[in-house]
């Protein structure tokens, strides 16, 4: 009898995943909620007339009926949508739970910072969009797509149509059969280098249930009644009707699930081989360039070490941060000081011209450009919280903005339904303006320096957002600043809070050092002076509700790379198998760590964020003199 307690007490697990799958189902049923549904259209023919105006393109297996064609041109011309993605109305259970997990069919259209994601079964796209994202030319009316190029086809297109991308339920379209490398690609784009982790929680939870009918057999009759009810919990009521959602189908569920999580397991590591193959000829293509870069070392990519402060002058320096690049893992020793006169810290010795474009080479585009499209997609917080700081201090739309430094122009892409009529200009140093133009996320992109750019009594308001510290000189880009202002323009900046509590908690691992990208930590008190010297009256200035909570899972994660770096990298040395083997499993291993790191930074966030010295980030608000 004795043994048995312990075992009975262990009944807690199986309660636990029960009430874990409840509540799932009932998560993934609201986020499919706010899916539309097609109204039937009285002239099916009348899609004919849409022939030049739309394109259809569909996945491997799927058919786009009439009928169904002719209700998506009608939901489009009606709603103003330029890209309709088709959910069937008969598609499988897994797909459905997919879906849920890629999407909040509530939000994703209204919320221009959603990643495009879809089903991948058929999409409805104006063709003037195709001709702007330059698709045209490898997509028609009909074609078919592979489940990889779909995901794709739909990132971008939400890229260029970020707010009229609409998810919408088609019950007369006939799902593609259940697919191994779809769902592999799904899965993929869900979990990212861990999704072999989610495939193995999926494939162990009906053995779990089955071991638990030994120890607790009430809780884990509950736990697999849970389990065989949740194709129903989630679908029950909506218009889509999973073909296999027959109870048959259901109370097979348990084992061919198995079945297809080893199929879908086998097409991921097939699509893994793919990218890894793909990413060694591109990483190869690059390596070359990189190897002439660093064929005389990196000194030239460093100035002199200056003995004083840029800012006051003082001589007396303090070492703050030694580290290396813990991102890229390019090569190099960063260090930054701190003036034991004003406070101010800064990168020293710092980056030479040819030392910026060698270290932001490859990080906002070209190999690190889907990481940083992940990052800025988590702003939406930030972004709110600078419209809302500007609108407060407005009594009309301003006519022109220019956001300095706004790389693919995100927060002007979001900001731009808040001021309906302002004109969003965005500049930056490098190519990615010119993208954010041709999206039509800025009205006009400059490429260049700012103080370069000859700028005069041109724009209401200008932006800075976490741009001054990625400056060689702050007082000519605040100079710049006041010339391209009109009288009584706002001038908003944002930056990290140099003096927040985590950087000295956190040394190195503390995000915002942001090495060896951040040359300047201005705080608060000097950067109000500096404004105030240079024909700036302060507004307000918020050191608090920006704050944003990252601290810990990112240390956590500078931590994980630097046990398990990077392996794919065309400035690295190619990685054997063995290195590939142990980054992944590191990060498998880290992955809860991390998350549990970022519940802690939200949790901790409302008390965090009002303490002195507890916020990473201030916003201030400036007035130019008239």
């Amino acid at each position: 009898m004795s043994t048995l307690r312990p075992a009975r007490r262990a009944g807690w697990i199986w309660a636990g995943l029960a009430a874990g799958i409840a509540l799932n189902s009932w998560r993934l049923r609201r986020r499919l909620q706010g899916l539309t549904v097609l109204d039937p259209v009285g002239d099916p023919d009348a899609a004919d007339e849409g022939r030049d105006e739309f394109v259809v393109l569909r996945g491997t297996g799927v058919t786009v009926d009439t009928a169904t064609r002719a209700s998506a041109v009608a939901f489009a011309r009606r709603t103003g949508a330029r890209v309709v993605d088709l959910v069937p109305g008969d598609l499988a259970v897994d797909d459905c739970l997919d879906l849920a997990r890629l999407i909040d069919a509530g939000t994703y259209t209204a919320d221009p910072l959603a990643l495009g994601r879809g089903p991948l079964q058929a999409t409805l796209v104006r063709a003037d969009l195709l001709a702007r994202a330059e698709l045209d030319g490898q997509l028609t009316d009909g074609t078919t797509l592979d489940a990889p190029e779909y995901l794709d086809v739909i990132a971008t297109l939400k890229k260029f149509a970020p707010s009229s991308t609409h998810v919408v339920i088609a019950p007369g379209l006939r799902a593609a059969a259940p697919d191994p490398r779809r769902r592999a690609t799904l899965l993929r784009t869900l979990y990212g280098p861990v999704h072999p982790i989610a495939l193995g929680v999926a494939a162990v939870e009906p053995p779990l249930i089955l071991a638990g009918s030994l120890v607790a057999p009430g809780w884990a009759a509950a736990a697999a009644a849970v389990h065989l009810a949740q194709p129903w919990l989630i679908t029950a009521g909506s218009p889509i009707r999973p073909r296999d959602r027959d109870p048959a189908s259901v109370l097979a569920r348990p084992l061919t699930r198995f079945a297809a999580l080893r199929r879908t397991g086998a097409s991921a590591s097939e699509l893994q081989a793919a990218a890894d193959h793909d990413l060694e000829v591109a990483r190869d293509a690059a390596r070359a360039d990189y190897d002439e870069l660093l064929a005389d070392g990196i000194d030239r990519f460093f100035e002199p070490r200056r003995t004083d402060c840029p800012l006051c002058g003082h001589e007396g320096l303090t070492e703050v941060v030694r580290t290396h690049d813990r991102l890229q893992g390019k090569p190099g020793t960063f260090v930054l000081d701190r003036c034991d006169a004003c406070a101010h810290i800064f990168q020293n010795p710092r980056l030479s011209l040819e030392g910026l474009d060698f270290y932001y080479r490859d990080f906002y585009d070209g190999f690190g450009e889907a990481g940083t499209d992940v990052l800025f997609a988590m702003g939406r917080a930030s972004y709110q919280g600078r419209v809302d700081m500007v609108r407060d201090n407005v009594t009309r739309d301003p006519a022109r903005w220019l956001d300095v430094g706004t790389g693919h122009g995100h927060f002007c892409m979001f900001a731009a339904p808040h001021f309906p009529t302002t004109v969003f200009d965005g500049l930056d140093i490098g190519p990615s303006v010119d993208e954010a133009e041709k999206r039509g996320w800025v009205h006009h992109g400059i490429q260049g320096l700012f103080p370069e750019a000859g700028i005069a009594d041109t724009y209401d308001v200008l932006s800075m957002h976490h741009y001054l510290e990625h400056t060689r000189e702050p007082v000519d880009e605040l100079r710049a600043a006041r010339t391209a202002l009109v009288p009584g323009g706002l001038l908003m900046i944002e930056v990290p809070d140099p003096e927040c509590r985590f950087g000295a908690a956190f040394g190195p691992l503390w995000g915002p050092w942001f090495q060896p990208q951040h040359q300047h930590f201005v705080s608060a008190d000097n950067l109000t002076a500096l404004l105030e010297r240079e024909g700036f009256d302060i507004v307000t200035v918020d050191r608090t509700t920006p704050h944003q909570p990252v601290d810990t899972a990112f240390a956590l994660m500078l931590l994980t790379e630097q046990l398990a770096p990077l392996d794919d990298r065309p400035w690295l040395e190619p990685a054997t198998p063995g290195a590939r083997a142990l980054r992944s499993t590191v990060y498998g291993l880290a992955a809860p760590g991390i998350a549990a790191g970022m519940a802690v930074d939200h949790l901790a966030a409302p008390v965090v964020r009002r303490r002195p010295g507890g916020s990473n980030t201030y916003r201030l608000l400036a007035r130019k003199r008239a």
